[in-house]
């Protein structure tokens, strides 16, 4: 049973955003989860590599990651799942590549809502920005 003050909203910027190139992940989410809306978090993204980006909190920034807000059907299947799609469940080695975190989100409508995002966990110099962030 999960606790009521669990949070069941993830919000997307990468590989499973619903504009993103189809995969497996990215249909089981769509599939598992209702959209709420597009929204945004002060920060960056960058380009890991030619297959998906890595977006980067800064508190205060101007700069923001655009992406989508979903809620969870089954947030404990759904983000069990996903953590291994992003390599930070417990069995994978740290320093993982990205890690899950609660973050407060602004929804195009200008309202806050607490998601979980997949965070970039690794230095980022040398990284190159991602084009089209705010």
């Amino acid at each position: 049973m999960l606790h009521k003050d669990f949070p069941s909203n993830l919000f997307v910027y990468g590989t499973l955003k619903s504009t993103s190139a189809p995969n497996a992940e990215q249909k089981f989410l769509l599939k598992n989860s209702i959209k709420m809306g597009n929204g945004s978090i002060p920060g960056r993204l960058y380009r890991i590599n030619d297959n998906y980006p890595g977006a980067v909190v800064i508190k205060g920034s101007k700069e923001r990651v655009r992406g989508e807000i979903y809620n969870l059907k089954r947030p404990t299947v759904v983000l069990k799942r996903l953590d291994i799609y992003e390599g930070c469940s417990p069995k994978d080695t740290k320093p993982t590549e990205f890690k899950r975190v609660l973050q407060s989100v602004q929804m195009d409508n200008k309202e806050f809502v607490f998601c979980w995002v997949y965070l970039y966990n690794k230095p980022v110099s040398g990284l190159e920005k991602q084009k089209g962030v705010l």
